[in-house]
């Protein structure tokens, strides 16, 4: 898997889960571990969403 925000790979269980989309669909939410930005996976097929690539979530208290 590759971070849309800053270009880290690894496996998929690195990016820690986040949550599903819509609990109906298997879209769902993993954070980067290195720049901590969400990327949006299809948990079925693997493949990684673009929609909001522009948006950089960090939780509160980052600092960098």
């Amino acid at each position: 898997m590759t971070c849309i925000h800053c270009g880290y790979e690894g496996p998929k269980t690195s990016f820690r889960y986040l949550y599903n989309v819509r609990l109906e669909e298997s879209a769902a939410n993993r954070e980067c571990p290195k720049c901590f930005g969400w990327v949006m996976v299809d948990e079925r097929t693997g493949e990684i969403s673009r929609l909001g690539k522009d948006v950089h979530y960090r939780p509160l208290g980052w600092v960098g």
